[in-house]
């Protein structure tokens, strides 16, 4: 959990979702939570907490790897996986 706890706080949630051209409702549906919470969360409003702000860490991970700026990224493998 303290990843989302991470990208909630550092603001780095929304920078690599608004970087990834990805919609809060998109991923706020791949994290199973709603589009409030989930607007919370990269606000810093709410500190995440519970399964939905693991699978939200997640989502962004995944982001994060298509985002090839941030990293060195291989014929599509990315080394953070």
């Amino acid at each position: 959990m303290s990843d989302a706890i991470f990208l909630s706080l550092s603001g780095e949630g929304r920078r690599l979702r608004e970087r990834a051209d990805v919609s809060i409702p998109e991923v706020a549906a791949a994290a199973g939570t709603d589009v409030l919470t989930l607007l919370r969360w990269e606000t810093g409003q709410i500190v995440p907490s519970g399964s939905q702000s693991v699978d939200w860490a997640r989502v962004v991970h995944v982001l994060r790897c298509r985002d090839t700026s941030s990293h060195y990224v291989v014929d599509g493998w990315c080394p953070c996986s």
